[in-house]
């Protein structure tokens, strides 16, 4: 699989998305057509996923939140490469993220 994500780069969520932890389940939702496929529209982060989700700012890099997230799951760091990078490939491509630098 070809990946677009730069682990130095710093990323934000897209204005054009919300966020929502609905009994239990995180999701992002876009908020105008053009953004993600609108045969699936809603697209659900698992735990991981969901505390990645919470630390893009924009202002920290990949590598430094996927350092963070190591900690918080007591996970070894190249597990949580790999499954943060093949995400934010998905968020990418569906506009759901932008790179800020």
């Amino acid at each position: 699989m070809n990946f677009t994500a730069d682990i130095d780069a710093l990323y934000q969520p897209s204005e054009n998305v919300i966020s929502k932890d609905i009994e239990g389940q995180f999701m992002i939702v876009p908020l105008i057509s053009g953004v993600g496929n609108l045969n699936e529209e809603i697209f659900q982060l698992n735990t991981t996923g969901s505390a990645f989700w919470k630390k893009l700012d924009g202002k920290t890099s990949l590598r430094d939140i996927m350092v963070s997230l190591t900690v918080e799951f007591d996970a070894p760091y190249e597990t949580i490469e790999t499954d943060i990078i093949r995400l934010v490939d998905q968020l990418i491509k569906k506009k759901f993220i932008f790179e800020v630098r």
